[in-house]
């Protein structure tokens, strides 16, 4: 009788510790955090304000996706009705430049964040940046580790928000998902691509 108590009270503790979903959460963004020394307010302050960014985008993926339908369903007629089109895409347009203007606005907002004692760490982390692509063509030419691959972890996620790079945002027709994209060349299947085209 102890054993099958025993076995009833260990075996939930040990489903919970199995399945990911029901782990308590890491903290956010923990190198930021260890880097700036950033308390608890200010990476909470960090958050909300992705939060909210991250809300703003789905309301605008949500209509790029619709407009999408109704171009794909516009180009399908026989009969193409110019105006229609046009107002579709200028819509796309629209948005992506609100989108840029909105993740602008979300930069500033969380630098204001930092406190001036952390602003040295900020430009430091600023002037790493632009290494960026100088890192990923030392990788391609296997003079630092890596291969071809870039470096990732520099390029997403509020490291990419606090040093005001851009994110793949809704409407924007050639908006490059990579923040090597938007300093540099970037090297694709047809050829190298500047973040202007």
């Amino acid at each position: 009788m102890t054993s099958r108590f025993f076995l009833l009270a260990i075996l939930p503790a040990a489903l919970l510790a199995q399945d990911p979903a029901l782990t308590p959460l890491a903290a956010p963004y923990p190198q930021i955090t260890q880097y700036f020394a950033l308390s608890t307010a200010q990476v909470g302050k960090i958050q909300s304000l992705n939060s909210g960014f991250q809300l703003y985008l789905g309301i605008k993926y949500a209509r790029v996706n619709q407009i999408q339908s109704e171009l794909t369903i516009e180009t399908a007629k026989t009969a193409l009705d110019p105006m229609a089109l046009g107002i579709r895409y200028e819509e796309l347009e629209l948005i992506c430049r609100e989108a840029k203007s909105t993740q602008a606005e979300l930069v500033k907002n969380i630098q204001a964040v930092l406190t001036p004692a952390q602003h040295p760490k900020w430009q430091a982390l600023q002037d790493a940046f632009k290494l960026m692509p100088v890192i990923q063509e030392a990788q391609q030419a296997n003079l630092l580790p890596g291969g071809a691959s870039p470096v990732a972890a520099l390029t997403s996620g509020v490291v990419s928000t606090l040093v005001g790079g851009s994110a793949n945002l809704p409407g924007c027709r050639s908006n490059p998902v990579s923040l090597l994209g938007i300093l540099s060349a970037v090297p694709l299947e047809n050829g190298p691509k500047t973040a202007a085209q």
